[in-house]
């Protein structure tokens, strides 16, 4: 049997080949991000969903419900019911995390963290940003941070 990873990974990809916008991007992600959100904090629904005796026609039928009324689109309500229907839904964050990760790639984007030895000004950050941008070929989310530890100048983190 394939590892939960794998099948993270399947599924992650299989998204990104529907939605492939950055725009669409940054939608399903926050749609399935407050699905999860909604999940986590309802007791009930993650007891319905999870439970064997509940049919998977019930489940489909309280999930559709539920994501109607949130306003999300189509592709995140059907991702979910093809999730809920594979019996995989209790992977929904692990693949939305999977699928955060390689959507960033697939549109070149990715997350910095600058530390400082003094606060940087609006000017000096924007052209930081512009260099680092153009240097890794990336359109980066940049975290800023003063560090008094730091003797000067700055650190630059990014990926891992």
């Amino acid at each position: 049997m394939k590892s939960n990873w794998m099948i993270v990974q399947k599924y992650a990809a299989s998204l990104l080949e529907v939605v492939n916008t950055e725009k669409q991007i940054d939608q399903t992600v926050k749609e399935l991000e407050d699905v999860v959100e909604m999940v986590d904090s309802s007791l009930d629904l993650r007891t319905v969903v999870a439970h064997p005796l509940v049919k998977i026609e019930q489940k489909l039928a309280c999930i559709d419900s539920i994501l109607a009324k949130m306003k999300i689109s189509k592709i995140s309500i059907n991702f979910c019911k093809v999730l809920l229907d594979a019996e995989r839904f209790e992977l929904l964050p692990k693949i939305l995390k999977e699928f955060i990760r390689i959507s960033d790639d697939h549109i070149k984007r990715g997350k910095a963290t600058v530390r400082s030895a003094k606060a940087l000004g609006e000017i000096e950050r924007s052209n930081l940003q512009e260099r680092l941008q153009k240097k890794l070929g990336l359109k980066l989310e940049i975290s800023w941070a003063e560090e008094k530890s730091l003797l000067g100048g700055f650190v630059v983190q990014t990926g891992n």
